[in-house]
């Protein structure tokens, strides 16, 4: 009878066992998944097209001993120290769409799989006009900026505007590389060539001085009233730079 009795005790276990046993399975696919990156190292990325030579990288993750990198779902390579990391050449693969993983192995046997990355494998030539593209449209627009605030005359500005030098007292315009911070606008004088920070004049203010420059007598302004001098000083603000 105590046979029979033990029997039928292990029948009655033998679920809860079996529920025991595959807890840290279920824990395991519960829980967070492996955190995979991409990392440019030398190349081109603009998302989701790469081209060159990237790095598959894996934050560290409980007790993770060894990551396998995979891609489009064939190993490619494994790394057994944190921080777990593969480089790899897009060049090595075809051009297209290609998914990358990783998996790993904690001591019990069990694995962990990280999120996907999908990026395009795109050929050094199609990475390349993409480049020279970018690079055209910024050499454009500082062309373009320097067309518009072209000359070092007293007699153009352009659209960046004047100022007047204040170690040789002489107006010029703002060249295109100047550059505009708080305390005011670094530039160059084409005169002196001395730099300095400088405030914006107001057309009016510049051609006064060019008129003192050239021995001329500067026109007579009469007593502005105080409205009128508000509003002189409100114009003249907005030629500042607002940082």
């Amino acid at each position: 009878m105590h046979w029979r009795r033990t029997i039928w005790l292990l029948r009655s276990l033998l679920p809860l066992l079996v529920l025991l046993l595959a807890l840290p399975a279920l824990a395991q696919q519960d829980g967070e998944e492996l955190e995979l990156r991409l990392r440019r190292d030398f190349g081109y990325g603009s998302w989701p097209r790469v081209q060159g030579r990237f790095s598959m990288r894996v934050a560290e993750f409980g007790d993770v001993e060894r990551v396998e990198f995979l891609i489009d779902g064939e190993v490619i390579g494994e790394d057994a120290e944190p921080p777990f990391a593969l480089q790899f050449q897009t060049g090595t693969y075809p051009d297209g769409w290609h998914t990358l993983q990783a998996i790993g192995y904690l001591p019990n046997g069990e694995t962990v799989v990280s999120n996907s990355i999908r990026r395009e494998f795109v050929p050094a030539s199609s990475a390349n006009w993409t480049i020279f593209a970018v690079l055209g449209i910024a050499v454009a627009g500082l062309v373009l900026r320097y067309v518009m605030t072209r000359g070092d005359k007293a007699s153009s500005y352009g659209i960046v505007g004047g100022t007047v030098c204040p170690h040789c007292d002489r107006p010029f315009a703002y060249h295109f590389w100047s550059f505009a911070l708080l305390v005011g606008r670094l530039d160059r004088c084409p005169h002196c060539g001395r730099w300095s920070f400088t405030r914006r004049w107001l057309p009016e203010d510049l051609a006064t001085v060019e008129a003192e420059l050239r021995g001329e007598k500067p026109a007579a302004h009469p007593e502005l009233s105080e409205e009128e001098r508000l509003r002189r000083d409100l114009e003249a603000s907005r030629y500042d730079d607002v940082p």
